[in-house]
C-alpha cells in the first residue's frame, strides 16, 4: 500500500453517513476532516479514512486524536509498524490535548496493546475496565458507546464484523445519543447476523444503506441479508450497486481495485449470487475477475477458492485443478493449503483418491504448522477428508468429519 496514496489530499464527501465526536481543535476544517475520516472507519474505507485524518492534522498538526484514527486506518491497511508509530505521535501530542482526546487516546493505547496480545485475558480486561471509565466519564459520547459494544467481542481487534449479543445494548445506547448514527446500524446488522436475527439485521442493513448511499459497504451489507432471507434478486441490485460504486471511486480518485479489500468481496457474492440464479455466463466473469485481482490480505486470499469451486461445479476438472495449483503457489502458508484442499477435490472428483489423499496430507501438514489465520481452512480440510472417507468406504470416519465441518460452517 503505497504511502503516497494515504496521504494525498482529499475533499469533503457527500453521502458516506455523518459521524462526529467533540474532539478540540481551533480549525473548523480539522474538525471537519476528522469527522470524514471517523465515517469512513465506521464502513471499513481504511484508504479514505487515512486520507481524511492525513488532511485533518495538515490544517491542524496538533490534532493528537487524528494520529489515533490512522492508527486504526494503518493496522487494517497491513502497516503495522505505521500504526503504532501513529499512535506514539498521538501520545507525543496528548499533553496539550482535551481530558476527551487524551481519553481516546488512553483507550487506543489499551486496545493496541491487547491487539498485539490476544490470548492476554488481563490486558483485553483492562481496556474493557478503561472504557467503561471512559463511558462513565463520558456518558453523551456515541463514539465511546460503540467502542464499548465492539469491545464485548473476544476478539480486541473487533471492528464489528464479529459483534456479538452483549454488543447491542451499547449499539442501541449510542442510537439514542446519536439517532440517525448511520455506524451504529451497521455494527447492529453484523450483530443481529450473528445472533441468527437475519430479519433485523436487514432492517439495520436497510437503515444503513440509506444513510450511507455512495458507500461501497453500505449497499452490500444490504445485499448481505437480503440473500440470507431469499431475496436474492434483491441483493444482486444492492451487490451491482456496491460494485458501481466501487468503479466510479476506482476512476475518479486514481485507486487501484487491488487495494480495496471491498471491492474483492463484493465481487465474490455478486458472482455467487447470479450462480445460485442461474446465470452462470455472468458468475464466471465475475469470479474470474475476483480471482485473478492480486490481494495482501489473508482471507480475501483464501476466499479466491470460489473460482476453482465453481468450475469445479460446472464440469471444468482441469481448469479447476489449474486454478488450485495457483494457490498452492501463493507465499503464504494458509493460501498454500486452500489451494491444496481445493485440488483434493478436483482429484476426488475424478476418481484419483491417492492424489487427492496426498494433497490432503500437504494440507495437513501446512495446518500442523499453526501458521497464523490457519482457522480459515479448517473447515474446508474437513469436509475434504469427510468427502474422502466415505468416498474409500469409510463411512463413519467421513460422517464424523462432515459433522465437524458442519458445526464450524
Amino acid at each position: 500500500m503505497p504511502q503516497a496514496l494515504l496521504e494525498r489530499p482529499t475533499g469533503l464527501q457527500q453521502g458516506i453517513g455523518r459521524a462526529h465526536d467533540e474532539v478540540t481543535s481551533r480549525s473548523t476544517d480539522a474538525k471537519a476532516f476528522y469527522d470524514q475520516g471517523l465515517a469512513y472507519l465506521h464502513s471499513y474505507v481504511w484508504i479514505e479514512a487515512a486520507r481524511s485524518f492525513h488532511q485533518a492534522l495538515r490544517l491542524d498538526p496538533s490534532l493528537a486524536i487524528a494520529h489515533v484514527g490512522l492508527s486504526f486506518a494503518y493496522i487494517e491497511l497491513n502497516k503495522p509498524a505505521d500504526a503504532q508509530r501513529a499512535l506514539d505521535r498521538a501520545r507525543d501530542l496528548s499533553a496539550a490535548a482535551s481530558g476527551h482526546d487524551r481519553r481516546h487516546i488512553e483507550l487506543r493505547t489499551l486496545q493496541m496493546a491487547s491487539e498485539a496480545n490476544p490470548r492476554d485475558a488481563g490486558k483485553r480486561l483492562a481496556y474493557r475496565a478503561a472504557l467503561d471509565g471512559a463511558v462513565a466519564e463520558f456518558p453523551s459520547d456515541a463514539e465511546l458507546w460503540l467502542l464499548k459494544g465492539l469491545a464485548e467481542s473476544p476478539d480486541p481487534a473487533e471492528r464489528g464484523q464479529g459483534a456479538v449479543a452483549a454488543s447491542i445494548p451499547s449499539f442501541e445506547r449510542a442510537l439514542k445519543l446519536s439517532p440517525a448514527h448511520f455506524g451504529a446500524f451497521h455494527y447492529l446488522t453484523h450483530a443481529s447476523e450473528n445472533t441468527g436475527r437475519i430479519k433485523d439485521a436487514v432492517t439495520n442493513g436497510q437503515q444503513y444503506a440509506r444513510l450511507a448511499p455512495k458507500v461501497p459497504h453500505a449497499r452490500h451489507m444490504l445485499g448481505h441479508d437480503l440473500r440470507r432471507v431469499g431475496r436474492v434478486d434483491d441483493a444482486i441490485v444492492e451487490f451491482e450497486a456496491a460494485d458501481q460504486l466501487s468503479r466510479d471511486y476506482f476512476q475518479r480518485e486514481n485507486v487501484p481495485a487491488e487495494f480495496d479489500w471491498h471491492y474483492h468481496h463484493n465481487l465474490d457474492l455478486l458472482g455467487t449470487s447470479y450462480a445460485y440464479r442461474g446465470e452462470m455466463k455472468k458468475a464466471a466473469g465475475l469470479l474470474q475477475r475476483a480471482f485473478a485481482l492480486p490481494t495482501n490480505l489473508v482471507g480475501q486470499a483464501v476466499n479466491k477458492r470460489e473460482w476453482p469451486q465453481f468450475l469445479l461445479a460446472r464440469g471444468r476438472v482441469e481448469d479447476s485443478l489449474a486454478a488450485a495449483r495457483t494457490l498452492v503457489a501463493h507465499p503464504h502458508p494458509v493460501v498454500q493449503t486452500i489451494g491444496h484442499i481445493e485440488a483434493g477435490y478436483a482429484l476426488l472428483a475424478t476418481g484419483q483418491y491417492a492424489a487427492t489423499s496426498t494433497e490432503a496430507n500437504a494440507a495437513l501438514r501446512l495446518l500442523r504448522a499453526g501458521a497464523e489465520g490457519g482457522g480459515l481452512a479448517t473447515s474446508a480440510f474437513e469436509g475434504l477428508q469427510g468427502e474422502l472417507f466415505l468416498r474409500t468406504g469409510q463411512r463413519e470416519k467421513g460422517r464424523q468429519f462432515l459433522l465437524q465441518a458442519a458445526a464450524k460452517w
